[in-house]
């Protein structure tokens, strides 16, 4: 049996700003994509306001002239099928059959022109803010990775020996800390601090007598957060320990705890031997 303790975590976040004569900072897409949502809903509102108000007031220009020449005849909402006896009417405005001049086509066909150039603006003014909010979001995205870069290379300026090399040992112990093993019920017995008081408690008295210097992944995590290692050999010694020790106290080859020590060396190799061949062919 061996060590134990705790570890965890942190994490941070970015928000955001309105626009108001300005961009918004880099957005979620989901909030992003609310919003072009929004934007296009009200440009098809204006669109069909237009159309709307574009029927009144050719159906009130009509009710007007019907109210001033009582003898205007009036033809149906749906158009002859002769083009040569009637002539093209929207939907819902009324057209007189015989009294419609060529200078009130004219004005009918600059309303329709002048509505759909009021359209076609408006999607021009939207294809150009979403144009304008994919480039904010690419400089933004630019902007922190400079950022970010800028921040680790400081940070590696000012790195003393033992900053680097806890770089390279602090990820390797996570993997040991985080390990369970199946022949104990997916327990991970190498944190768990044994000395004389705890063998007492856990039922093995003699255990301090056997072992002489007591190892396990509680001890090491101490130093790890301590950055107290001032070689990678010593966090190499001190994992061995642990599995030497369980060993000798657990010498049968069938005892669980001497399969989780075998599997935790075979492990442990697994992750020191690529770091120990970068570091020897930096030497070279």
């Amino acid at each position: 049996v061996t060590g134990a303790s705790v570890a965890g975590g942190a994490g941070a976040g970015m928000g955001g700003a309105p626009m108001m004569g300005m961009l918004p900072p880099l957005e979620e897409a989901s909030a992003r994509k609310k919003r072009l949502d929004g934007v296009a809903k009200m440009l098809k509102d204006v669109e069909k306001g237009a159309e709307e108000r574009l029927k009144l007031r050719k159906l009130a220009d009509r009710g007007r002239d019907m109210i001033f020449n009582p003898n205007t005849k009036v033809i149906s909402l749906i158009p002859k099928s002769s083009p040569e006896s009637s002539l093209k009417t929207t939907p819902g405005v009324l057209l007189e059959e015989s009294t419609a001049t060529p200078s009130e086509k004219r004005k009918y066909e600059e309303s329709d022109t002048d509505m759909k150039q009021q359209i076609a603006q408006a999607k021009k003014r939207e294809r150009g803010l979403r144009e304008r909010i994919d480039r904010q979001e690419a400089e933004n995205k630019r902007r922190l990775e400079k950022e970010r870069e800028e921040r680790e290379r400081r940070e590696r300026a000012v790195e003393t020996p033992q900053d680097a090399l806890h770089r390279i040992y602090e990820p390797i112990f996570k993997s040991l800390w985080d390990m369970e093993f199946s022949v104990l019920q997916d327990m991970n017995p190498f944190r768990i601090v044994i000395n004389e008081k705890t063998s007492l408690d856990m039922g093995i008295p003699d255990y301090c007598k056997i072992i002489e210097k007591p190892m396990n992944l509680a001890y090491i995590q101490k130093k790890v957060n301590d950055k107290s290692y001032e070689t990678l050999q010593e966090f190499v010694e001190d994992v061995d320990l642990i599995v030497t020790n369980c060993l000798k106290f657990n010498d049968h080859p069938e005892n669980p705890y001497n399969i989780a020590a075998k599997e935790l060396r075979k492990r442990f190799k697994k992750l020191i031997k690529p770091v120990v061949q970068s570091l020897t062919k930096g030497q070279s």
